[in-house]
């Protein structure tokens, strides 16, 4: 039933669609003989802030699209409303959506894939050029027609939640689009720009090539694991149908950093015509066999647990990478790779050490294996097609002070690094104050370090932990196993969860606290035998213990676990006490433990908490 503003103009047809956005309708304009598509939606009660939000996108959806005149994209005629319902009139597509071809499994040759990206992106690219952000590119957004030769014709649809240039509806923090051609900036929950449809229009190439998408999982929360952390399967080995010209543009278009992939539409397109024109057995492709840098970044948010023990606090967020080859420079200072503010996420990360204590042993790379959303990913090996008009980058300098820059960034002060150097190249992982990111910038420009040969997945902090970190900073770090349990930040009545394991050489003593921003540390897990290889579960509630509950004030808590082989404190420490006066006894046990040749192990894991998520 049409709104009856419509009803003298429009002869309703048939139902084409219906879902929580309203009913999709054909209709035909009487007066010009036109067949339309009517999407109507009723208008929302004032009390439920979803539908209002819902309804707010709708409205979107005409506004972004009414400014938009383009053969690939919808034509939208008309917006009304009344009391009742809102409804948009629509250029009607009649030949289904890409999404229902893939359901079908039908495979499409190279020359018709190249056809239909080119009008993908040529649609993106002239929607961009007007301000237009799409966010929710996908095959059940892209519609097929035929042109009239036989071929088919692109039309994309539904700019429901499309982000106008210069407008305060899309806010930083606000996750909205489908999660399997989410960019990781939309899972960070991100303000996106045109480069977030560049990734979508990668996921949907890769469909077209492979049949496949490149992160699935049975999620939300897999799906978005995958996106951040994982590379995709280059399509010539899932396909032996698809050139291996394309493994090099794909690895680009699903770059992890917006900044590492294709800058426009345009020259996204011209990457896919000469991959697909490139000779087989001559694609001048990076060998995409290479092993993928895995990136875990920090989180940060508010919060607190409590149970048994009060537990508050404000603290730094931790970042994990298992770095390989560095990504193609483009200029002489590589960006820093900082925690940002917490969106909806899994859990959380922290930077984690084992401390071998032994005489002066070379630093190496910390890794661990808790995802997280809050944090920018560190830069992606994204190689580029020989053909491709992408600029050159630009060349390294001669001779860059690789090691001299590792000597000053291990003096930073308030920071934990993991920094591995050689004569050609820099990693550098951990956390720091948020006020030592000038030194660290400083160190790298001094020393001209080309971004080509330079890593960093850094995250900083606002917080008190300087001398926890000062502490840990001393001893040479190894690699741990530990994460939060649940999505993160943990909100007020949740519990605080997590899982620990020894290292697989030996096993010992394993204890918890936990660190809070009031200058306390509370003693939650005093001490537990655990073999080597060993994986604990703690927090879960059992008889006689009703688990960690999260309560104000919220925050950002360290926890810090430590493991040793033999016990480290003669005494048992009190529940909760001043984390100064924990510090000096640590300090003086690690110590006699290094006198004593009983290797400890550390661990510490970012833990925020806010009332409401």
């Amino acid at each position: 039933m049409l709104p009856k503003e419509l009803s003298d103009k429009y002869q309703v047809g048939e139902r084409l669609g219906s879902g929580a956005m309203g009913v999709v309708v054909a209709a035909m304009d009487r007066n010009i003989e036109r067949r339309v598509a009517i999407k109507t939606v009723q208008r929302p009660p004032a009390h439920d802030p979803e539908a209002l939000e819902a309804h707010a996108r709708f409205r979107r959806e005409a506004q972004a699209a009414g400014r938009l005149s383009h053969p690939n994209i919808v034509g939208i005629y008309d917006y009304g409303e009344n009391a009742e319902c809102s409804w948009i009139v629509m250029e009607l597509v009649e030949g289904g959506t890409l999404k229902e071809r893939f359901d079908r499994h039908e495979r499409f040759p190279i020359t018709e894939i190249v056809r239909l990206m080119d009008q993908i992106l040529g649609a993106l690219a002239y929607s961009h050029a007007r301000g237009v952000v799409h966010r929710d590119i996908k095959p059940a957004n892209i519609m097929l027609s035929s042109d009239g030769t036989g071929g088919m014709m692109v039309k994309i649809a539904d700019f429901g939640i499309a982000r106008l240039e210069n407008s305060s509806m899309t806010q930083v923090g606000t996750i909205m689009g489908t999660p399997s051609y989410m960019a990781p900036e939309q899972f960070r929950g991100e303000t996106v720009d045109s480069r977030a449809d560049l990734w979508a229009a990668g996921v949907v190439l890769y469909q077209l090539l492979t049949a496949e998408k490149p992160f699935e999982g049975s999620g939300y929360a897999a799906v978005m694991h995958k996106a951040l952390n994982t590379e995709a399967t280059p399509p010539s080995r899932i396909s032996m149908t698809a050139p291996r010209a394309f493994d090099g543009v794909m690895a680009r278009a699903l770059a992890k950093r917006p900044a590492d992939r294709f800058p426009t539409a345009a020259d996204f397109a011209v990457a896919i015509r000469a991959a697909a024109t490139e000779p087989a057995d001559a694609s001048g492709m990076l060998d995409s066999s290479s092993d993928a840098t895995m990136v875990s970044p920090g989180n940060t948010g508010m919060g607190l647990p409590r149970a048994a023990a009060p537990v508050a606090a404000t603290a730094p967020a931790g970042a994990a990478v298992t770095t390989t080859p560095p990504p193609p420079a483009k200029k002489p200072v590589p960006p820093l790779v900082l925690g940002g503010a917490a969106a909806a996420g899994l859990a959380a990360l922290g930077l984690v050490a084992w401390f071998g204590l032994s005489p002066s042993p070379a630093p190496r790379p910390v890794s661990a294996p808790a995802p997280v959303i809050t944090a920018t990913p560190a830069p992606i090996p994204a190689p580029t097609p020989a053909p491709s008009p992408v600029p050159t980058p630009i060349s390294a300098p001669p001779l860059p002070q690789f090691r001299s820059a590792a000597e000053a960034l291990r003096g930073l002060p308030c920071s934990l690094l993991t920094v591995e150097a050689s004569d050609s190249h820099l990693n550098v992982s951990g956390l720091m104050r948020r006020d030592v990111e000038p030194a660290l910038r400083q160190i790298i420009s001094s020393n001209r370090l080309p971004e080509a040969q330079t890593r960093l997945a850094v995250t900083s902090f606002d917080g008190p932990y300087c001398p926890v970190l000062d502490q840990l900073r001393a001893l040479p770090q190894q690699l741990p196993r530990g994460q939060l349990l649940g999505t993160m930040p943990l909100q007020k009545g949740e519990l605080l969860r997590f899982t620990l394991g020894m290292p697989v050489d030996r096993g010992g003593q394993l204890s918890v606290s936990y660190l809070m921003a009031s200058g306390q540390a509370a003693h939650i897990v005093p001490g537990q035998a655990v073999p080597a290889g060993a994986e604990r579960r703690f927090g879960d509630p059992g008889a006689g213990f009703a688990g960690w509950e999260v309560d104000e004030p919220f925050g950002t808590d360290l926890l810090v676990a430590v493991a040793s082989e033999k016990p480290l404190f003669l005494q048992p420490r009190p529940r909760v006490e001043n984390i100064d006066a924990w510090l000096a006894a640590l300090g003086q046990a690690l110590r006699q433990a290094e006198a004593q040749g009983n290797r400890v192990a550390s661990l510490a894991l970012v833990v925020p908490t806010r009332e409401r998520r």
